[in-house]
């Protein structure tokens, strides 16, 4: 990524789910965009999902992009409550925040990164399961 392109933004599709990551030049030459707003009773909670600083873009391009075949995956049937409960305990124990991949009512996948690769966690409501995947870089 070039230095003009150090601005990112992330905004939340209220409702579906989904996250768009916009990248947008610095020079006041670029056109702005318009400031995403929620509807009423759907803003964010900033104490329930703090927003913090993630490793660098550079950081992250200058890591391999795939994985080594290292894989490993692992189920635990285990409640939906319970799952969250887990997410909050690795990044309190590894003090840093997951990065949200999908936060629905029936569905949360996290990103941790490591210093050798990254760990995804996924909590089904409707399997009622996790499941943990590191992923180790080459």
């Amino acid at each position: 990524m070039t230095t003009t392109q150090k601005k990112i933004i992330a905004i939340a599709a209220t409702g579906l789910g989904v996250w768009w990551l916009i990248s947008v030049s610095e020079p006041s030459k670029s056109p702005s965009l318009p400031a995403a707003s929620a509807p009423a009773g759907l803003e964010w909670d900033r104490t329930a999902h703090p927003v913090v600083p993630h490793t660098s873009v550079e950081q992250q391009l200058a890591q391999p992009r795939n994985p080594s075949g290292g894989v490993e995956s692992k189920t635990i049937s285990m409640t939906f409550e319970n799952c969250q409960l887990l997410i909050r305990r690795t990044a309190d124990q590894v003090g840093q925040a997951p990065i949200n991949i999908v936060d629905s009512e029936i569905l949360r996948m996290v990103r941790f990164v490591t210093s050798d690769g990254s760990v995804l966690v996924t909590c089904s409501k409707p399997d009622e399961k996790a499941m943990i995947t590191r992923s180790p870089y080459q």
